[in-house]
């Protein structure tokens, strides 16, 4: 199954390109990532070589560089609104 990314984390970051990391479609890696909210101690704006955005364990995984072995490890919380 594929997936248009354009739910969730676009109401996080950008992204250039994207990748599957699962075959059920729930989670992916996003590249040259920017936040557009403040996430951690992180700005909006802040820029990201890479990101696991695991939706399977609801967690995102920013990575400042493709050296990097341990990443920024955030936990993703729901919240919902009338629309």
């Amino acid at each position: 199954m594929s997936r248009v990314f354009n739910g969730i984390e676009s109401q996080l970051f950008t992204w250039g390109q994207w990748d599957e990391a699962s075959s059920d479609a729930q989670d992916a890696i996003f590249y040259r990532v920017k936040l557009t909210v403040p996430i951690g101690e992180f700005e909006a704006g802040h820029e990201f070589s890479f990101c696991n955005f695991m939706l399977s364990e609801s967690l995102v995984e920013f990575f400042d560089n493709k050296e990097d072995k341990n990443g920024h490890v955030f936990r993703l919380k729901l919240s919902a609104e009338k629309v």
